[in-house]
């Protein structure tokens, strides 16, 4: 999907995705803006994806993101989480595939498996699978505070109020 001048606000993917995209293949949007203006800010909240995402012959600029595939704009991204494993031949990035984001408070699983192509680590949070289970601690809290405590702090976004987060048994979710 392709999106622009929205907001994304208590999203999860929970499925594969695979196939041919243009420009770039994410667990919430493909790709974020406008191409020839590098406008058309996005916003994400309080979200996350856990689906394997694979971007198969993709064109030069195509990109696969736990988050978004392919950033055109200034996307800004906080209190998010990937931990679906990332596939392509061109670039690969834990939240963002490429492009210039703002992130804030996120996070990814360390051991996702790579592809061939470039690797972009992002200003991105990586754990391992025992914080992530919330067996051990980021920086001294469990990764499930860390997310509540930015829900406790924000407690709505254009008059949506965020979810708050709780653990099941791999990984946290939103309450519903």
């Amino acid at each position: 999907m392709h999106a622009q001048n929205s907001y994304f606000i208590n999203c999860a993917n929970l499925a594969n995705l695979s196939g041919k995209w243009l420009t770039g293949a994410g667990g919430i949007i493909g790709s974020s803006g406008e191409s020839e203006t590098k406008v058309g800010n996005n916003y994400i909240y309080n979200s996350y994806n856990i689906g394997d995402i694979e971007l198969v012959n993709g064109t030069t600029y195509a990109s696969s993101g736990g988050i978004v595939g392919y950033d055109y704009g200034n996307t800004i991204i906080e209190n998010c989480y990937n931990v679906g494993i990332l596939s392509s031949s061109r670039n690969i990035g834990a939240i963002v595939g490429n492009g210039s984001t703002n992130l804030k408070n996120c996070f990814y699983l360390n051991n996702l498996e790579k592809g061939s192509g470039n690797v972009i680590e992002n200003n991105a949070t990586s754990i391992n699978e025992f914080q992530l289970k919330g067996q051990e601690k980021i920086d001294g809290k469990d990764l499930l505070d860390l997310l509540n405590t930015y829900v406790e702090t924000k407690d709505s976004i254009n008059d949506i109020k965020l979810k708050t987060w709780k653990n099941a048994e791999e990984y946290p979710v939103l309450e519903r």
